[in-house]
């Protein structure tokens, strides 16, 4: 069903519900706001759309934007392919920077008033439905050449790599992060890992595990009804 008109929509937007859900699943909604993708107008009269979820806890806030491109197999290895590794890098680069036009639009009350409070400290996250397993200096390094290099095609500052880093994860790995940071807020988590340069190399999930130790002991499964249901329905204990 892959190859059908329109699967690559429909399967984007439904991977970006499934984030949607996750993330009110896993944050206190009483001291969170999660905001949905919402249209609005740039200052050149194009309409376009904010980023598929926003979380905001305080003066930070979470902007998520969630791709469902898979790392294709020639460039899993460099030793099979280094054109193909670059140029999966250059597509991500491309998501991330799309993040940040978004940010720039945001910084400049462009976005939907009422629930875009200013002065946010944002954190750009890219999250995917496979793991890219990204990390390091080499890889990250080249990747971050190409969203200097895409930055600069759009005319914005190559400042935001350093002011406002970004992070890349999978969905696991951001089901986990989210919990995480319900309990011990956004800034903690996330400025933690963007504010020391050694830990940006860090996967998400390896940050949390050497960082969050005590926080992880409290992660649930955040769809145990709806696995008991399933069960229930076919007649089975899930015990």
């Amino acid at each position: 069903i892959c190859k059908e008109a329109g699967f690559d929509n429909a399967f984007g937007e439904a991977f970006g519900q499934y984030i949607g859900s996750v993330l009110k699943k896993a944050f206190d909604l009483t001291k969170h706001e999660v905001i949905p993708e919402e249209p609005y107008w740039d200052g050149k009269g194009l309409k376009k759309s904010t980023v598929d979820w926003v979380v905001s806890e305080g003066d930070a806030a979470l902007f998520i934007e969630a791709k469902t491109k898979r790392l294709v197999v020639g460039a899993k290895s460099e030793i099979l392919s280094s054109q193909a590794l670059s140029a999966e890098l250059a597509k991500m680069a491309c998501s991330i920077v799309q993040v940040y036009k978004a940010i720039v639009d945001y910084q400049k009350g462009l976005y939907p008033a009422g629930r875009y409070r200013k002065g946010w400290r944002i954190y750009p996250v890219v999250v995917t439905l496979e793991d890219w397993f990204l990390m390091g200096p080499k890889v990250l390094g080249e990747l971050n050449k190409l969203v200097l290099r895409e930055l600069e095609m759009a005319n914005l500052s190559a400042d935001m790599l350093n002011n406002i880093p970004y992070t890349l994860c999978s969905s696991y790995e951001l089901e986990q992060a989210v919990q995480v940071m319900n309990h011990a807020g956004i800034t903690k988590v996330m400025g933690g890992k963007v504010t020391d340069p050694s830990k940006r190399e860090y996967a998400l999930d390896a940050y949390i595990r050497s960082d969050f130790d005590r926080e992880l002991h409290l992660l649930r499964c955040l769809y145990s009804a709806e696995y008991d249901e399933f069960w229930a329905r076919h007649g089975v204990d899930p015990e």
